[in-house]
């Protein structure tokens, strides 16, 4: 795994921010997001009916204008999403390296922005915190490459994330050749239960 350098975190942040605050991208309005992005996420949350029922609280990490947020939406889910920078009312001001929900608060977390991640032990951390027992953990990230010019980590495989939930029940860990979105690693995630072996 490689990591892009920053001069430090404030610097991160700026970057990561230049993204959602580019004007093309601040004034689109809600029926103009991208609707790939929607079709792409509401694909995997099908395979996900009987692990996740309609109405789970979900919570969608690096959502940027929300585009998840609105496809679980639809779908009867209740969820939010955390971002660097606020598009109300789908996504809220919040670092997913220090997230401001209380322990075992949410079903289902969502992030396809783990290439994003400045510390990847504070963002899993974070991720292990708020999601629920029993709960599932559904990510999407790139494989051998930069993902985009805002990512900060290239993986070389799914396991230098996967080190990271050894507790946990790989539902899924599987590589899709999906090129017109740029992503190729799909991984389902189950937080185990106090009755769990």
């Amino acid at each position: 795994m490689r990591q892009k350098q920053y001069d430090d975190y404030d610097h991160y942040v700026s970057v990561q921010k230049s993204k959602t605050m580019k004007p093309s991208v601040r004034t689109v309005h809600e029926t103009k997001f991208d609707l790939r992005k929607r079709k792409f996420v509401v694909d995997f949350i099908y395979q996900l009916s009987d692990l996740v029922p309609v109405k789970s609280k979900v919570l969608c990490l690096g959502a940027r204008r929300g585009e998840e947020v609105v496809a679980f939406q639809e779908l009867g889910y209740d969820a939010i999403g955390v971002d660097l920078v606020a598009t109300s009312p789908y996504v809220i001001e919040a670092d997913f390296h220090d997230l401001p929900f209380e322990d075992s608060s949410f079903d289902l977390i969502f992030s396809n922005s783990v290439d994003h991640v400045f510390d990847l032990e504070k963002f899993t951390s974070e991720i292990r915190r708020v999601i629920r027992p029993g709960g599932i953990g559904l990510f999407r990230f790139s494989i051998g490459r930069i993902g985009d010019r805002w990512a900060s980590l290239e993986f070389d495989t799914a396991e230098e994330f996967l080190v990271y939930f050894s507790e946990y029940e790989i539902v899924k860990n599987e590589t899709i050749k999906r090129q017109d979105v740029g992503i190729d690693q799909f991984v389902i995630l189950r937080k185990k239960t106090a009755g769990d072996k």
